[in-house]
């Protein structure tokens, strides 16, 4: 068993980074291409260990956490196509019922959509502020909050 487990990492791994390298373009400058593989490899990882234990936190903070990273939508979405497809084959392997497998699927990326998310806001608004101040400071020549417009 922990040799199909650990076959099935593997796969699962090489077919997140395919994604992620299909989808590249849509990811932030920030998130450099070379950083792909490392990422497919923990985002496989965390999809085995929450079918292992269904934990919800570790994949919100990993979703917030490539979401500030600039991990692309289309990135997400691509990942998301993998696990369910993964699921449905290891679903296949084990005789189990589908709609079992893809509601795990669909919980992880709940999980995963949630986290991003909110990370996706806190950047946006962080990106606001900053937007704020340099238009300020081009209005009054200083930093906003010394002088009122």
């Amino acid at each position: 068993m922990n040799e199909l487990v650990d076959r099935l990492g593997r796969d699962l791994s090489d077919r997140i980074l395919e994604a992620f390298k299909a989808s590249a373009f849509g990811n932030s400058y920030t998130f450099h291409p070379s950083r792909l593989p490392d990422s497919a490899r923990q985002d496989a990882a965390q999809f085995l260990a929450f079918l292992a234990a269904p934990e919800e936190k570790a994949v919100k903070d990993l979703g917030e956490a490539r979401a500030g990273q600039g991990l692309g939508l289309q990135s997400v979405l691509a990942l998301g196509r993998v696990l369910r497809q993964s699921c449905l084959r290891v679903s296949e392997l084990d005789g189990n019922s589908p709609a079992a497998a893809v509601e795990m699927a669909d919980r992880y990326l709940d999980a995963y959509l949630t986290g991003y998310f909110k990370g996706w806001e806190a950047d946006l608004l962080r990106e606001q502020e900053r937007t704020r101040k340099a238009y300020f400071a081009s209005l009054f020549g200083r930093e906003e909050g010394s002088a009122t417009p």
